[in-house]
């Protein structure tokens, strides 16, 4: 028991979060688009239409605010019906 709590505080806190992304598999020129569900410093939580696989490199912007944009590279670790968790590799804010 002591080991498995030891294994969930080791985990990013998770902040929710209901934003507009925007994403695609790196390399493309279309974007695709869905909604958050929450975010961590290592990762995030998004719904969307299409099915993602597991493995896939996403280029993926996230409108923090009316003027803040997080744009990230991230990889697919889990997904589940419409939601699609990913883990980011490098990340920045820039303003609109």
């Amino acid at each position: 028991m002591a080991q498995m709590a030891s294994v969930l505080s080791d985990r990013a806190q998770r902040f929710p979060l209901v934003a507009p992304i925007q994403y695609r598999s790196s390399g493309l020129a279309q974007w695709l688009y869905g909604k958050t569900v929450n975010l961590s410093r290592t990762g995030i939580l998004f719904e969307a239409d299409e099915k993602i696989r597991k493995n896939t490199i996403l280029d993926v912007r996230v409108e923090l605010a009316s003027n803040v944009m997080l744009d990230c590279q991230c990889t697919v670790v889990r997904t589940e019906k419409t939601f699609v968790a990913v883990h980011m590799h490098r990340h920045s804010l820039s303003g609109r």
